[in-house]
């Protein structure tokens, strides 16, 4: 889990590895992803959790489930609602990626006709 920011005093962006979480894979993985980040999050101080403003991801219907459960925790717990839909980007490169290995898959399967 990875936390960017612009500092403003020195007009640069920011990057900070916050920690690294391992979920094992399966049903529920949506809701399970969540728990952690947030537990990390919130042991941060509550003041942390509002700044929680975009998240960005896969296309994955799993993670989608993900976003939507842990913006419900911190609005829970902070109290009021924060979640709008521009908190939630989706990966350009991710989504570039998909129909091009779609379209690669198509491709092979054509030339093993041929072949």
């Amino acid at each position: 889990m990875t936390v960017h920011w612009i500092d403003i005093v020195m007009a640069k962006s920011k990057s900070l590895l916050l920690t690294i979480i391992d979920v094992a894979n399966g049903r529920g993985v949506g809701v399970r992803i969540v728990k952690a980040p947030f537990e990390h999050l919130k042991g941060m101080g509550l003041n942390v959790l509002p700044k929680l403003l975009n998240v960005v991801n896969d296309n994955d219907s799993n993670v989608n489930a993900a976003v939507k459960h842990i913006f419900q925790l911190i609005n829970a717990t902070i109290g009021y609602e924060q979640m709008c839909p521009c908190n939630h980007i989706h990966c350009a490169d991710h989504s570039v990626q998909l129909p091009i290995l779609k379209v690669l898959v198509r491709i092979k399967d054509i030339n093993a006709q041929f072949r």
